[in-house]
């Protein structure tokens, strides 16, 4: 059985960036926006060795995603995805990089991926899901 539903799942593999938090040295958050994918039931995201992400993911793997949908739920709130989880950093490589981030520029932006030559500072977030929340079909 899937640790991510169905519904979360057309939500993760749409075009809606998701804020992504960790914790700086001092314990207060730093959030970015970012691209995210899936394999599996982690969820993938690109980015560059020296981000503040990285750094802070390198010394506490805790992270939590938010994803805002477009449909109404009870009504009147747009649905959103809270995802809780831990990180690990995949350094595995300019090759797998630039094909994930070609993958999810293919998502956002209908195109391959534009910056041909950050592989080689490039890493993988994958993401293990602990928990779903938000407001959505996902949420229990």
């Amino acid at each position: 059985m899937s640790v991510i539903a169905d519904r979360a799942r057309v939500l993760l593999g749409s075009a809606a960036p998701a804020h992504v938090v960790t914790r700086r040295i001092d314990g207060t958050p730093q959030v970015s926006v970012v691209w995210v994918g899936l394999d599996g039931d982690e969820i993938l995201i690109g980015t560059q060795q020296g981000n503040a992400k990285v750094r802070n993911l390198r010394r506490n793997p805790h992270i939590i995603l938010s994803i805002l949908g477009t449909d109404l739920a009870h009504g009147f709130l747009l649905e959103h995805l809270l995802i809780t989880g831990r990180a690990t950093i995949d350094e595995a490589g300019p090759a797998a990089w630039l094909a994930l981030m070609d993958d999810l520029a293919q998502v956002y932006l209908g195109t391959p991926f534009p910056h041909r030559g950050g592989g080689d500072n490039g890493v993988i977030i994958r993401v293990e899901v602990d928990r779903i929340s938000g407001v959505g079909p996902w949420a229990s």
